[in-house]
């Protein structure tokens, strides 16, 4: 949780550059766990 003003936007601005990323490998981890659940 952000304390204050400066670390919220420092955060917000953390988020805005890993956001992309994170939501790519979640996505390419679902669905391998997907496609190895149905393959079984």
């Amino acid at each position: 949780m952000a304390t204050d003003d400066v670390t919220r936007r420092r955060f917000a601005f953390y988020w805005l550059v890993v956001q992309p990323g994170s939501t790519a490998i979640r996505w390419e981890v679902l669905t391998a766990v997907q496609l190895r659940a149905q393959a079984a």
